[in-house]
């Protein structure tokens, strides 16, 4: 009986094993029973926002988009001539900073200035008191910015004078587009003054390089015999010489050599291993073998033929193999001297590929040097080219991408938004209001809180709205938990609990339990004077004072609680 009864308690504390939980449902639980204080939250929260939402004047906006680039000269592949900033800023103008550079001019006071000026007077004309305006907060209503990796210049200025918005966009447009030509010609100056200097010193380091790479190759006898294009980063490992390559190719021969001189002549070498390394010597143009391969593939296909008459042991077919295996032994012999042949001459390839120390590290290093000077002056040419054409255009303003427009709509104040956020800040106030009515009302809502107040468990749950499962959990109480203790039994409600629910808790239980004698009482002295006693509540009908005092009241008269019944008034726990 036991067990079973167990099915039950175990819901009345699982909802204690996640305390995250717990208190969001609690907190629903709250909203929920006290509604009306957080629907007068909410509806003071939205009143109050939408109102003053309505009560702000409506701010306009106007943008419109330029190039700033239209007249740069190309010179973008210049900044890759050097690793060095310092040159490829001096060459570019600082063209990765150029454009960032440019939009602080754009925003500074004096560009802007004069159009400050004007839309102050635009302002003016329509009656704004102007006279407290100053440029550092008006610049706030102007936004100027780049859009994320393009050259394409974001315009937008705001104003509550909604007339006054397309006069100052078109102010600020024919400024910058008078602008954007100013300079343009002074930087291509320098930039070509800058490289016809680099080009004159990359000539002369161009051919100084390429001379004493060839005068140290000339002397030592290294040549390039292969060169990769993997940047400028790697040249040094792009380049192969004649003498590495010719290193390569004599410590595979090496290793080849060895292999089939293994081969050959290991003890369990078959005819297979032979012929196979004769084909591959003959593959490799060493022809001294064919005729005595070509006998052998003879006598394999009049062996073949034979065999279909005779047997092995006929001397006929004993005769061919006898010859037979006289020419593989010829020709292993012959392998062996071929393979020593050539053995000898890669070993003499590998040393004469040979340099002393550091040789063909630094021709590798001058070829590096040559190589980078002639990369180098090339670009320098390209790109002197470059603005050179660039310099013949003809200069054209910064192009507009779109004209300046007014939106349709006002950009603020945003008043669904306001709404929104009163209707949040509503919802957030009700609940904590709610809380706190509840904390200083002090009655208990849920199991946690009375399982945190009285030291016993809950041994049984009776929810009002269903019945129905009262009598079955009583006979498992009764044949249960209850089965396990003899005598009187005393239930001591705490709280004000419902009379009615009590009385028919009361008669179920003696019903139950006919031969025990149960006594209501609220004094916990008179319950002393049964046996074991059973604490009952009912949530939403106690206070935290009471529980705490009936605490203190069962430690002082060191009472025999069994546990505590519950009845709970909307949920089946």
């Amino acid at each position: 009986m036991t067990e079973n009864y167990n099915q039950y308690p175990v819901n009345l504390q699982s909802s204690s094993n996640s305390e995250e939980g717990v208190d969001l449902i609690a907190l629903k639980r709250t909203i929920f029973r006290n509604k009306n204080i957080v629907g007068y939250f909410i509806l003071s929260g939205v009143i109050i926002s939408i109102t003053f939402a309505l009560s702000q004047r409506r701010t306009w906006e106007g943008q419109f988009q330029i190039v700033l680039d239209s007249n740069k000269p190309k010179v973008s592949a210049i900044s890759q001539l050097t690793k060095n900033a310092t040159l490829a800023n001096l060459i570019t103008s600082g063209k990765s900073d150029d454009q960032k550079t440019e939009v602080e001019i754009l925003r500074s006071p004096s560009i802007l200035m004069d159009i400050y000026k004007f839309a102050k007077e635009q302002s003016k004309l329509k009656g704004v008191d102007v006279k407290d305006w100053r440029f550092v907060t008006w610049k706030d209503f102007l936004n100027i910015s780049l859009q994320k990796n393009t050259s394409v210049l974001n315009i937008a200025y705001r104003s509550k004078e909604k007339d006054t918005i397309l006069p100052i966009l078109s102010k600020i447009s024919d400024t910058y587009q008078e602008y954007s030509g100013k300079e343009r010609f002074r930087k291509l100056d320098i930039g070509l003054e800058f490289l016809d200097t680099q080009i004159n010193i990359y000539k002369e380091k161009s051919y100084e390089s390429a001379r004493k790479a060839e005068v140290y190759g000339s002397k030592n006898n290294l040549s390039l015999v292969i060169e990769e294009d993997q940047g400028d980063e790697n040249i040094e490992g792009s380049l192969m010489l004649n003498v590495e390559l010719s290193k390569i190719k004599a410590l595979n021969a090496i290793e080849s050599i060895k292999i089939h001189i293994g081969n050959l002549n290991k003890e369990n070498s078959s005819v297979n291993d032979v012929l196979y390394i004769a084909q591959e010597l003959e593959s490799s143009r060493q022809m001294k073998n064919r005729n005595t391969i070509s006998q052998i593939d003879d006598l394999d296909n009049q062996l073949t033929d034979l065999r279909v008459t005779f047997n092995d042991s006929d001397r006929l077919i004993r005769d061919k193999l006898k010859r037979r295996n006289y020419l593989l032994s010829l020709l292993k012999i012959n392998l062996n001297g071929q393979l020593k042949t050539m053995m000898e001459q890669a070993v003499s390839n590998l040393k004469a590929a040979e340099r002393a120390p550091g040789v063909i590290s630094q021709y590798k290093q001058l070829l590096t040097e040559r190589e980078r000077d002639k990369r180098t002056l090339l670009r320098l040419e390209n790109e002197y080219r470059a603005m050179t054409i660039d310099q013949a255009r003809s200069l054209d303003p910064w192009k507009l991408i779109t004209k300046p427009t007014l939106l349709d709509y006002p950009v603020a104040p945003q008043r669904k938004r306001i709404a929104a956020i009163g209707l949040l800040m509503g919802i957030i106030g009700g609940s904590i209001a709610s809380v706190l009515k509840e904390k200083r009302e002090g009655i208990i809502y849920e199991i946690k809180d009375i399982e945190s107040l009285i030291d016993c468990r809950i041994i049984e749950n009776f929810p009002f709205k269903n019945k129905q499962l009262w009598d079955e959990r009583i006979d498992l109480l009764a044949n249960g938990t209850l089965n396990n203790y003899s005598g009187s039994i005393a239930l001591i409600p705490i709280g004000k609990i419902d009379n009615g629910q009590l009385t028919v808790l009361t008669s179920k239980l003696e019903k139950a339990m006919p031969a025990r004698e149960l006594v209501i009482t609220k004094e916990v002295k008179k319950a002393n004077g049964c046996d074991q006693q059973i604490l009952i509540t009912s949530i939403g009908d106690v206070t935290s004072q009471e529980l705490s005092y009936m605490q203190r009241r069962i430690l002082l008269q060191d009472s025999n609680v069994i546990g505590l019944i519950l009845l709970s008034k909307d949920r089946l726990i």
